[in-house]
């Protein structure tokens, strides 16, 4: 049952992921909506991670993410801002 329930979670992410987050996405969330959902997909994982493969995995999959969301947000900030407006 947690297997089924675990693949269902997974598509659905993934349905919700490319309809409103990816690159290309049809319909395109807020810039706060779109970060918090970011916010709370990375939360999930970074808790699935320290409780399945302990603190040094979820550490630096944390540390990644914020590297990484940081260069996003500086290489993508005129795009950022331009989809406000």
């Amino acid at each position: 049952m947690k297997i089924l329930l675990t693949l269902l979670l997974l598509i659905l992410l993934t349905a919700f992921w490319s309809t409103y987050m990816s690159p290309k996405a049809s319909r395109k969330l807020e810039l706060i909506a779109h970060y918090f959902s970011k916010f709370v997909i990375y939360s999930m994982a970074s808790i699935t991670l320290f409780n399945l493969l302990g603190s040094t995995v979820g550490t630096t999959f944390i540390i990644t993410v914020f590297v990484d969301e940081a260069l996003l947000y500086r290489y993508n900030a005129k795009k950022l801002v331009e989809r406000q407006n």
